[in-house]
């Protein structure tokens, strides 16, 4: 048994031992009036206390679910991705986000992937380069600056749009203005 497994427990007992010393007087720990009855068991409380004690003792963060007026960059990149089909370009979606493993990481690394990558490649009719970020999110990192910037130099159309509805202007701005 853990160190830690095994201070959480003397800590449990303690808690138990002074619950029910509380439950025989029958009174609220304020003394003014009955106690209700607790049916859960030494056990389920000793879990309880054990999963809150590695809580808030925990390196690890667990994820709160963020609420937001503004949609995701997922949900955003939905959007736009229905936009492109629907209107027939040539185009993919580099999906260079999200969390991996060092081994994987290095793997995909090996493979040639590169960071900064736009997020959309649109190939025909014009080619455009667009780095879809979330409205009200961060801006693009400085990788991703470089490689819009190197797209430039190439002739590309290329732009950092917050939310599909700014890349969808763009792109549109951009098939006007350059003939096919």
């Amino acid at each position: 048994m853990s160190k830690f497994r095994a201070a959480a427990e003397e800590n449990v007992m303690g808690v138990l031992r002074k619950q029910n010393k509380d439950e025989s007087r029958n009174m609220y720990l304020d003394g003014s009036g009955p106690r209700k009855e607790v049916s859960r068991s030494n056990q389920e409380i000793m879990q309880e206390y054990y999963r809150e004690l590695v809580r808030k003792n925990s390196t690890v963060k667990t994820k709160t679910p963020r609420r937001s007026k503004y949609p995701t960059e997922s949900q955003e990149m939905q959007i736009l991705a229905e936009y492109l089909d629907a209107n027939g370009y040539l185009w993919c979606h580099v999906p260079n986000e999200g969390r991996r493993s060092p081994r994987n990481g290095a793997r995909l690394k090996r493979e040639g992937v590169k960071r900064g990558v736009p997020d959309v490649l649109i190939f025909a009719p014009v080619r455009i380069a667009v780095e879809l970020k979330r409205v009200g999110g961060k801006g693009a990192t400085d990788e991703q600056t470089a490689w819009l910037l190197e797209l430039f130099k190439a002739g590309w159309h290329a732009d950092v749009s917050q939310g599909a509805s700014k890349a969808i202007e763009f792109i549109e701005r951009c098939v006007r203005t350059e003939p096919p």
